[in-house]
């Protein structure tokens, strides 16, 4: 896929995330926060290369999303995102990590780079 269809497809997932409600789930699932939504639209719009390839984005029944690769996954919520991945029998990753646009595509290339 090229970058641009790689950002489209992680967009199309955002658009279906923002019209969540409370209970998708089927029991008490929160909606995802618009706050939530901004900050990875906001990312999206900085990225470039092949930054979003092998990467996919899931609701979390608290409102946050996770981005998900094989061997990898990043927590993000309104302020803050949390990170691991494994290569091998290495295990890395971070908590808390304040929220920034730069910040999380830097994170988001550490990880490819690692996860090759």
């Amino acid at each position: 896929m090229s970058v641009e269809s790689e950002k489209s497809r992680i967009k199309v997932s955002i658009d279906k995330l923002a019209y969540l409600r409370n209970g998708w789930d089927g029991m008490d699932a929160l909606p995802v926060s618009k706050s939530v939504i901004n900050n990875i639209e906001s990312s999206i719009r900085i990225s470039k290369n092949n930054d979003w390839h092998s990467w996919n984005i899931e609701p979390n029944i608290n409102g946050t999303i996770i981005i998900r690769r094989d061997n990898a996954a990043i927590s993000l919520g309104a302020t803050s995102f949390s990170y691991y991945f494994k290569v091998g029998i290495n295990i890395g990753g971070q908590n808390q990590i304040t929220f920034s646009p730069d910040a999380i595509i830097a994170t988001i290339r550490f990880i490819n780079e690692q996860c090759g």
